[in-house]
């Protein structure tokens, strides 16, 4: 049943899917997870709730292909253990039990048994009044959100080998120009005071400056200011410190995490569609840690190399003039070599930095999927799978450092035909007459200026390198995009929307921006000329099966997905173009309840969760508990403030709580003068038994009776509360209508 879909990706079954397959809707997921499942050919399957999330003709087509007397998994003889609260599936089984709310077991028996008992049938029924049939509508084309349709592609930077000015100015523009003052001047300074040390032993020898006196007196004095000159320089040193190892790197580190982290957050859905999830941890992991404590120890390294050698130059010049002949010579080489150095240790570098984001990917879906790996027995293949990675990871290292050691190799025989040619012109070219104490003087320079050349250009070089994360962090900010666009700054008043009327005249939506235009087709649009009218306080459901563009229609009054720029003003909101209106207020007032409710990990209260900017009291949070019937259980975890913990709830325990997460924005809309609004729900029952069900719709009825209401369901058990029903398929509008339209053979046949 997958082949409509393998054939509307883009590279069929090799197409990658992304991490936690994010290019996946939730029931291609679920049939990925099945087809797994079977090809693994076991003797035992454990299947928890199998047909969740998908439409009810594929889910009983599924269930008839595979536990059917003749099914697929019948016929291996294999034992199933399946966990479901869908009771019109239960003849298929030759053995029931049934669980109770407190993890007893309620019931044990036969299918007929439990079916032909009324009170364990109320306990686990979902809603489904006639037990399963092996007759099922005929499948009909699938298609998928375009979503599916997307695939990571590493864009490559064209001017990896070198770095340009705009990636300096970026880093720079980080910090203040005092700090930039600062360093520039103790740099300066410290350069000129541990050179002119050197100079000033030979004023002592000779005592240029006539000091009368003793010798011992004339010593004290030249000891003085030889002292002075070196106290100096380290005061200045302390201050080149402070302003780069302690100012640069605070300020700059922070500075660039926090437009990462702009970036990343203002980042529309189409970036998380097409960036595998490793992509984005690398960035804020190694490249962020490159920037925090190697980078600014590049920086300083290299400029403290370039003042210490540019005086030690002097010094040497000094002692032999002919020598500075050869300087201009010798900056084309050591120039030429590091840009030579640079083509290779740039790509290495960044290739140690992209490198890593398949591990992170690998480990990270590693640990979010231990369980199944496990129970499929995949340990092995995993851990193989991540040496492997590892072993690539480490590869661009290795080179790495076998290019360091050529460099450094290079330019020790640089600094050594230096010193040779020093010597030779010393001794047996010019006359030392007047000027032994300067040529002594520039061969003690000489010294130390190999070792100060070798470090500034392999600082340099460094610098060099370590900028590659300022320039991945700088076009991830500019490549990444943003949600927000010219003429959305329009912010309507609290009680907005107070009807909640909502009329979309003809709107295209596409997951690849602008590329819907290129292919001259619509094979990229997720929406196509969608046109309906939603009457202020209507309650409208929206069916159709997976990949029909159900959830795509929830991203878009959400302005999550972006409809085409030649459609984007036919859809208005009590009147007023939604493409006027900021993103985030337009969220903020529209209430909206997701498929799965996602809790932030570390140190999120229960009270946080529910109310993260403290609008309402604890009274009214407790309130909106006790009408979900929650509270309780979170009383016995220690009340509102609480930390929560992962899994802390069941999965229907955490749809109640998203609910009342709705309850308390309604409550606060409210107190803003507003007695309608939007609500939108997507799925928000499809994981949870009918009881549960019943519960979330009675409680949707009475708090938001004044609401316009559009819930997005592939269960038509769940549409009779509704006053319009709307089926999508492929894309687009096939029908609309009231609930008594529609059947099991409209929904199968307009899908």
């Amino acid at each position: 049943m997958f082949k409509d879909d393998l054939r509307s990706l883009p590279k069929a079954d090799n197409t990658p899917i992304g991490s936690s397959g994010i290019s996946l809707s939730g029931g291609q997921k679920q049939r990925v997870g099945l087809a797994r499942a079977q090809y693994l050919g076991a003797d035992v399957y454990i299947l928890d709730d199998c047909t969740v999330g998908l439409d009810k003709p594929t889910a009983e087509k599924i269930v008839s292909r595979l536990f059917r007397p003749r099914g697929f998994l019948s016929r291996r003889n294999a034992t199933i253990v399946w966990c479901t609260h869908s009771v019109q599936y239960l003849p298929l089984a030759q053995n029931v039990i049934v669980l109770n709310a407190d993890g007893r077991v309620e019931h044990h028996g036969q299918p007929e048994e439990v079916l032909g008992d009324n009170r364990v049938i109320s306990t686990v029924e979902h809603g489904q009044d006639k037990p399963y049939q092996q007759d099922v509508a005929p499948d009909a084309n699938l298609s998928i959100d375009a979503s599916s349709k997307t695939e990571h592609e590493d864009e490559k930077d064209p001017s990896r080998s070198l770095n340009d000015i705009s990636v300096y100015t970026h880093y720079f523009s980080s910090f203040g120009p005092l700090l930039i003052s600062a360093v520039l001047f103790s740099g300066l300074m410290w350069g000129f005071f541990w050179n002119a040390g050197t100079l000033f032993l030979k004023y002592w020898a000779d005592n240029s400056f006539h000091i009368p006196g003793s010798q011992s007196h004339v010593n004290n004095i030249y000891l003085g200011i030889y002292a002075i000159l070196q106290l100096s320089g380290i005061i200045v040193m302390g201050l080149y410190v402070a302003s780069t190892d302690m100012g640069m790197a605070r300020v700059g580190g922070s500075v660039l995490h926090f437009k990462a982290v702009k970036a990343l957050t203002a980042a529309p859905l189409q970036y998380f569609t097409k960036t595998d999830q490793g992509v984005t941890v690398n960035l804020f992991s190694q490249d962020i840690n490159l920037i925090d404590f190697f980078l600014p120890k590049s920086m300083s390294n290299t400029l403290l190399a370039f003042f210490a050698s540019a005086g030690q130059a002097v010094v040497v010049a000094i002692g032999t003039p002919f020598v500075a002949l050869a300087y201009p010579v010798l900056l084309v080489f050591l120039s030429f070599l590091s840009r030579f150095y640079l083509k290779t240790s740039r790509q290495l570098r960044l290739l140690d930095l992209e490198a890593k984001s398949p591990l992170y990917a690998q480990f990270q879906d590693t640990i979010r999927g231990i369980a199944t790996i496990r129970a499929f027995g995949w340990v092995p293949h995993y851990m193989a799978q991540n040496y492997t990675r590892v072993d690539d990871s480490l590869r661009p290292a290795y080179l790495l450092s076998m290019s360091q050691v050529w460099l450094m190799l290079v330019l020790k025989l640089v600094v050594a035909s230096i010193a040779v040619s020093v010597t030779v012109l010393a001794t047996q070219v010019i006359s030392l007459s007047g000027r032994a104490g300067f040529v002594g003087a520039g061969m003690v320079s000489l010294m130390e200026l190999g070792n100060m050349m070798n470090a500034c250009v392999h600082s340099w070089i460094h610098l060099e390198m370590s900028l590659g994360a300022v320039k991945r962090l700088k076009d991830f900010g500019e490549k990444s995009g943003t949600e927000d666009k010219g003429g959305e700054d329009l912010r309507p008043a609290e009680s907005w929307p107070e009807r909640g009327e909502i009329v979309i005249g003809g709107v295209d939506a596409s997951y690849e921006e602008e590329k819907y235009k290129d292919d001259g087709e619509d094979m990229t649009l997720v929406l196509k000329d969608i046109r309906m009218s939603i009457k202020a306080g209507e309650k409208v459901a929206i069916i159709g099966r997976t990949g029909s563009g159900k959830s795509s229609m929830i991203l878009l009054l959400l302005r999550l997905l972006d409809p085409t720029s030649e459609t984007a003003g036919n859809i208005t909101i009590d009147g007023t173009p939604v493409r006027k209106i900021h993103r985030d207020t337009l969220r903020q007032r529209v209430i909206a309840m997701p498929q799965e409710m996602v809790f932030l990990a570390g140190g999120e209260s229960f009270r946080t969760a529910l109310d993260p900017y403290s609008r309402n009291t604890d009274e009214e949070c407790q309130f909106a508990f006790e009408q979900v019937g929650l509270w309780s259980v979170i009383q016995n975890l220690g009340g509102l403030q609480t930390e929560m913990t992962k899994d802390v709830f069941s999965q229907g325990q955490k749809q109640l709580f998203s609910l009342a997460i709705a309850i308390i924005r309604a409550r606060l809309r409210k107190k803003h003068g507003s007695r309608g609004g939007i609500l939108l729900l997507d799925e928000v029952t499809a994981s949870v038994d009918r009881e549960t069900e019943q519960i979330m719709m009675k409680i949707i009825q009475q708090v938001f009776a004044d609401y316009t209401v559009v819930a997005v369901t592939h269960n038509l058990e769940s549409i009779a509360g509704f006053g319009k029903v709307i089926a999508m398929g492929n894309g687009r509008v096939i029908k609309e209508g009231t609930p008594d339209c529609f059947s099991l053979e409209h929904a199968s046949v307009a899908n």
